[in-house]
């Protein structure tokens, strides 16, 4: 049995011997043969039926791009191959996912809100726009990266020249502040 969920088996590395070189038959025989095993990795990790559907041919294409240009060093664990190409792809789609900014913004919240409690959410967004506008150009930024554009602290510091243990710390003054503002 080979890495993971993915066989190794006998099949496997003599039909990746033969897409290595060029032939098409074995290509199709060694994506038939891993395509339900990769397709139920990726639905265990991602808990996504259409997700894991779509990413099974990604997969499958590097695998067999990677063959084609003779990357893979070690066909007869072609098995091992594909599973570390499926965790990658996962890391990929989750970390493009959670950089997204939701498509529910706050003001489609505010339509279920009675009139007072639009009123108490509008005073507070107010008071919070207000607060923000009294940070600091460095403090804005971090937020913006991490609230706007969905970059955790390791790539803010990165991309702001900064410590990741600063990001964090002048992140959490930040909330601390802002969270202060509108309890008061």
């Amino acid at each position: 049995m080979g890495f993971g969920r993915f066989p190794d088996v006998a099949d496997a590395a003599s039909l990746a011997a033969r897409v290595m070189q060029g032939d098409r038959a074995a290509e199709s025989q060694l994506a038939v043969l891993y395509r339900e095993s990769i397709f139920r990795y990726l639905r265990s990790r991602l808990r996504n039926v259409d997700v894991a559907s779509g990413l099974v041919d990604d997969v499958l294409m590097a695998t067999l791009l990677a063959l084609r240009s003779g990357a893979v060093r070690r066909p007869d664990r072609i098995g091992a191959y594909m599973h570390g190409i499926a965790v990658h792809a996962v890391s990929g789609y989750l970390r493009g996912h959670f950089r997204q900014p939701a498509l529910r913004g706050l003001d489609h919240d505010i339509a279920d809100l009675s009139e007072g409690e639009k009123r108490d959410h509008d005073d507070k967004l107010r008071t919070v726009r207000t607060a923000m506008r009294q940070l600091g150009a460095v403090d804005k930024r971090i937020l913006t990266l991490l609230l706007e554009e969905g970059f955790n602290e390791t790539d803010v510091a990165r991309r702001m020249g900064m410590n990741p243990a600063a990001v964090r710390q002048r992140k959490s003054r930040i909330v601390r502040k802002l969270a202060e503002v509108v309890k008061s």
